[in-house]
C-alpha cells in the first residue's frame, strides 16, 4: 500500500480523507467545523453507516476499483474475487466471506475509500442538477459541502439541500453496501433553524448543542465545554492510575504517560480550538499528582 499511496490519494482526496492522506482525520474535523461556522450554513449532518466495512458490496466495489484505481485493482481482485474461509473457534464449521473487507487486511481502508468514490460523486452531481427551472438560478454555495472519512460522512449547508443529499444517500448508498443508519445519524442545527429541522428530519437525532465527531466535537461553545469536561474526568482517572503505578515503577508510568495517555488529549487539543480554560483541572492533576509521583 505504501507503493500505491499517492495513487490512492489522487483518486480519493479531497472528499474522502481516509485514503492515506497525512493528517486526514484532523483535516476532516477542521473542514467540518469550518463548514459549520460559515454564516450561510444552517446545519451539519453527521451520518453513521451500519456495519460499513462488513456490508461493503464486494462485487460492486471490485468493478468500481477497476476504474477508480487500476493500479490497485489487480492485487485486490486476486485477494477478494474468491470467497474466503472464516474459521470458527472450537468448531469444524466454516463461514464463507462473501461481502465486505477482511479484518486485518492492510489494504482494506484504501480499498473501501476507493470503492465509495462513485457514490460520493453521484450524490454530489445530483445536488448540482436543478430539478426545476427556478432551481437553476440557485447560488452555488447553497449546495451542501460533504466531507468523508471512511464510512463517517458529513455534509453542511442549507436544510432543504441537506434533506435532498440525505435522501440521495439513503437511496443510492445500499447499492454500494453503504447503509446510512438514521438512529445514529446526528443533525447539528443552529438554534434559529431548529423548528424547521425537526419538520424536515423526523428520522434522525437533532441537537442545537453539538455532537462528537471523529474524536473531537462540533457545535456550540456550551457543547464543547461539556465534552471537554467529561473527557477531562476520564483523563484524570487515567493519570491517577499512573500515579499508583509510579509508586513502584516510575519509569514505566512516565513512558505510559508520554507515549500513551497524553496522546489522547493532544489530539483533542489539535482538533478542538479554544479549550485551554477547560483543561485547567487536567493541568493541575499532572502538576500536583503525577509529576511528584515520578
Amino acid at each position: 500500500m505504501t507503493t500505491l499511496k499517492q495513487d490512492i490519494i489522487m483518486n480519493t482526496a479531497p472528499m474522502q480523507l481516509c485514503g492515506g492522506l497525512q493528517g486526514g482525520v484532523e483535516a476532516a474535523i477542521h473542514a467540518v467545523r469550518k463548514i459549520f461556522e460559515d454564516e450561510s450554513t444552517e446545519a451539519i449532518l453527521l451520518v453513521d453507516a451500519e456495519n460499513a466495512f462488513n456490508a461493503l458490496n464486494r462485487n460492486t466495489a471490485l468493478r468500481n476499483l477497476r476504474y477508480t484505481c487500476p493500479e490497485l485493482f489487480t492485487y485486490i481482485l486476486n485477494t477478494y474475487r474468491q470467497e474466503g474461509n472464516l474459521f470458527i473457534a472450537n468448531s469444524d464449521d466454516l463461514l464463507q466471506s462473501q461481502e465486505g473487507t477482511t479484518q486485518g487486511d492492510t489494504s482494506a481502508l484504501g480499498w473501501y475509500a476507493l470503492s465509495l468514490m462513485p457514490l460520493l460523486r453521484e450524490v454530489q452531481v445530483k445536488q448540482t442538477e436543478p430539478e426545476t427551472e427556478l432551481e437553476s438560478d440557485r447560488e452555488p454555495n447553497t449546495y451542501p459541502k460533504q466531507v468523508w472519512y471512511a464510512d463517517d460522512s458529513a455534509a453542511g449547508g442549507k436544510l432543504d439541500q441537506l434533506l435532498k443529499w440525505w435522501k440521495d444517500l439513503k437511496d443510492h448508498g445500499p447499492m454500494y453496501g453503504y447503509y446510512p443508519k438514521p438512529s445514529k445519524t446526528w443533525l447539528i442545527v443552529k438554534p434559529e433553524h431548529a423548528t424547521k429541522a425537526k419538520e424536515l428530519f423526523p428520522d434522525v437525532q437533532i441537537t442545537t448543542k453539538g455532537h462528537r465527531y471523529l474524536g473531537s466535537y462540533i457545535g456550540s461553545e456550551e457543547g464543547v465545554k461539556e465534552f471537554i469536561l467529561k473527557e477531562t474526568e476520564s483523563w484524570k482517572a487515567d493519570i491517577l492510575g499512573l500515579v499508583e503505578i509510579a509508586a513502584n515503577e516510575p519509569q514505566l508510568a512516565y513512558s505510559a504517560f508520554i507515549y500513551g495517555t497524553s496522546k489522547r488529549w493532544n489530539f483533542v487539543c489539535r482538533t478542538t480550538p479554544g479549550i485551554s480554560d477547560h483543561l485547567k483541572l487536567l493541568e493541575y492533576c499532572v502538576k500536583e499528582d503525577f509529576i511528584p509521583a515520578i
